[in-house]
């Protein structure tokens, strides 16, 4: 094998020919990959990831949609919940109200409801 030096001359084009059919020929039964596959395997590879997270988003969706009807239901049973707990809070104030009338003092000099 002839080597080359920087201030040699540059080797002929055949001897590149050459190498490049003997590089491809040792290769041939290990099945080169093009860059043009590669780029059709890397996009096959970006399409299924995609199709795959837009199937995630579906999911995800259907998920919040039953979480939202849930969360409608829970809201319908709190209104009465509520209102029911607001007159309860009134009617015992009024309860209290009532029952602290004017004081009168017991015989014994403590306070009694009056």
């Amino acid at each position: 094998m002839r080597r080359y030096t920087v201030s040699g001359s540059w080797p002929p084009p055949a001897t590149y020919r050459s190498t490049s059919t003997r590089c491809l020929s040792q290769t041939s039964s290990r099945r080169v990959s093009l860059p043009g596959a590669l780029s059709a395997a890397q996009l096959t590879a970006i399409s299924g990831s995609v199709v795959a997270q837009r199937r995630s988003i579906e999911a995800l969706k259907a998920q919040l949609s039953s979480f939202d009807e849930q969360l409608a239901v829970l809201e319908q049973i709190l209104s009465p919940l509520t209102e029911w707990s607001r007159t309860w809070a009134q009617v015992e104030e009024r309860l209290l109200t009532m029952s602290h009338g004017p004081a009168a003092e017991n015989p014994d000099g403590s306070l009694r409801p009056g």
